[in-house]
């Protein structure tokens, strides 16, 4: 038989798990799945397969850019993006390099490619190979073979001309490119549809008293693990965000049931008196 102890130990349980289950967030860092460095100055050249990425100017003015891309497919469509930031090392800066120096982050809006070229620790680059994106090309392709040369609509990259992010970065070390509203904006747009995620273009400076401010940055392919760009994404998943209204409407309805009995429950006992 019911009691009212029982009755009203139900009750608390049941609005205890009506109203007190919280949404949780989740954290995910992500290594790069692909990068390369665009030559401008030789529309043949690349550097894939390189321990190292370039962007600004070298001393003969000619501009490097750097591409970047991360694989976000592990978080679900419709997650909520609380933060992103993005983690890069510069290990070598030409000496005309200055801690005003901006490098910007842009959003690419073609697929391009990553190939074996190898130009080794200089900023000068190599041969490009069939998959690999240079100047010209986001695709090299290789006619004697078969892949076609894909070009870019405009030379040096299709890119978004509103930089995401920005930041000064001159001498070596670690930078950060920090959480902001156009990284965020970025990160969800990839998530929610991954065709558009083409990565990031990092463009230094490139104006004419530029030269000599390129930076070396640590690629994907370096041996040092710890130093590769990593992308840290805060989210929480589209599931938990929807728990808690669906465990207050059931839990809702489990209360009502309770309060039914408790009346019924207490109408008895007063009829026994």
């Amino acid at each position: 038989m019911l009691t009212l102890q029982f009755l009203l130990k139900t009750i608390v349980s049941v609005a205890s798990l009506g109203f007190c289950v919280s949404a949780y967030a989740e954290t995910q860092v992500f290594q790069a799945v692909k990068d390369n460095t665009l030559f401008e100055d030789s529309h043949d050249f690349s550097s894939g397969g390189s321990s190292f990425v370039f962007t600004a100017q070298i001393a003969s003015g000619s501009p490097r850019r750097a591409l970047w891309q991360f694989d976000l497919s592990s978080i679900p469509p419709g997650s909520q993006v609380a933060s992103a930031s993005l983690r890069f090392v510069i290990n070598r800066a030409a000496f005309a390099s200055a801690t005003t120096d901006q490098l910007r982050l842009h959003t690419l809006s073609a697929s391009w490619g990553e190939g074996t070229s190898d130009g080794g620790t200089g900023g000068g680059g190599t041969q490009a190979t069939a998959n690999d994106a240079t100047w010209a090309y986001r695709f090299y392709g290789d006619p004697s073979t078969g892949p076609a040369r894909i070009p870019w609509l405009s030379l040096g990259g299709d890119f978004n001309p509103n930089p995401s992010a920005s930041l000064n970065a001159g001498p070596t070390g670690t930078y950060t490119f920090a959480s902001s509203p156009g990284l965020k904006s970025d990160v969800t747009a990839w998530i929610n549809n991954p065709a558009t995620n083409f990565g990031w273009i990092l463009i230094g400076p490139e104006g004419p008293n530029d030269s000599q401010k390129a930076k070396r940055i640590i690629s994907r392919e370096s041996p040092s693990i710890a130093d590769r760009p990593t992308l840290t994404v805060e989210f929480t998943p589209p599931a938990a965000a929807t728990s808690v209204p669906l465990l207050t409407h059931l839990g809702s309805l489990l209360f009502a049931s309770i309060l039914s009995f408790l009346g019924l429950y207490l109408s008895r006992r007063l009829l026994q008196h």
